[in-house]
């Protein structure tokens, strides 16, 4: 039986909970300067992860066409006994546990197909809500620790989510409900301009007095993980020091390891619109057969490597 998930409830309220000892019987950072996806121009020596998705790279098929197959995942094994948590997603059909990594140290995230009957494969289109990043953090103004987010803007196309809907960031500023600024302040922190060329961009505010980066709230204790914050322990897991030593490679990797991409929730606030909290999407079409757990990733994006390589190298 085939199993097609559309979309994740946005409350993410259709999940079973596991605990260590139920995930059993189921088997019947470097840098205080990173920062994970955004878009904004890196000074020599920032570290931020990742790059945002850009709907218009999502190009649905042309009339007559199908669909491209989706990707058959396969990733590293993990071991279900040594997992801390999970939660099946109904919505998905999957089961997302938590247990340690295969690629760096601490914690992982990996996925298995849910224990239902006649289910041996789950298909996820591309723009599919996967996780939560987390809605429990604070804002500051330099990135701290190794999971921070930057709210940042460069690309008019870059995917955010908006009244419950995922589109493209410039659709969101012009229609969205109660944004009452003109469309060139009416997103937070940033400037809606045209060039010279007569192509409408979008930039950091360098004047924006708020925190630009969003600090997750750890969760030591396996209690506290849920589906609201699964994100943030998402690895990146097309890097490999010596192996992906240009962006070329990197890129080519990531296509085949990192499926997830993170996603800007966005909502009115005092007539523009504001930053919320940051969500899990599938960033490409994907297919999960595997009824044992393999690490899922996400990607930090090449700069972020090629900043960790330049420090360690300062450093060193």
């Amino acid at each position: 039986m085939l199993l097609v998930a559309v979309c994740l409830a946005w409350h993410m309220s259709s999940v079973a909970a596991f605990a260590p000892s139920a995930l059993r019987l189921q088997s019947s950072r470097t840098s205080s300067l990173c920062a994970r996806p955004t878009v904004l121009r890196l000074r020599p020596g920032h570290i931020l992860r990742g790059s945002a998705l850009r709907l218009a790279d999502c190009d649905e098929p042309e009339g007559g066409e199908e669909a491209p197959e989706p990707f058959l995942y396969q990733g590293p094994l993990g071991n279900r006994d040594e997992m801390e948590t999970g939660f099946e997603i109904q919505e998905l059909g999957l089961t997302l546990m938590v247990g340690k990594s295969t690629v760096a140290p601490g914690r992982g995230l990996f996925v298995a197909l849910a224990d239902e009957a006649g289910v041996d494969r789950v298909e996820l289109p591309e723009g599919t809500l996967f996780a939560g990043y987390s809605k429990v953090g604070a804002w500051a103004v330099s990135a701290q620790g190794d999971k921070a987010v930057a709210y940042a803007f460069e690309d008019p196309d870059t995917a955010c989510v908006c009244e419950k809907e995922l589109k493209p960031l410039i659709e969101a500023v012009a229609t969205a409900a109660g944004v009452t600024e003109n469309i060139t302040a009416g997103l937070a922190g940033h400037l809606i301009f045209v060039d010279e060329t007569d192509t409408l961009g979008v930039a950091p505010d360098a004047a924006w007095p708020s925190g630009r980066y969003f600090i997750p709230q750890d969760t030591p204790d396996p209690a506290d993980i849920t589906p609201a914050n699964l994100g943030m322990l998402c690895n990146d897991l097309a890097f490999e020091n010596g192996v992906c030593d240009s962006e070329e490679a990197y890129l080519a990797a990531a296509l085949e390891k990192d499926v997830l991409h993170l996603v800007w929730r966005l909502a009115e606030k005092d007539g523009v619109l504001a930053p919320t909290w940051p969500l899990v999407f599938v960033k490409r079409s994907v297919a999960f057969t595997n009824r044992e757990p393999m690490e899922i990733g996400i990607s930090y994006g090449f700069r972020y490597w090629q900043g960790v390589m330049d420090a360690e190298a300062s450093a060193g």
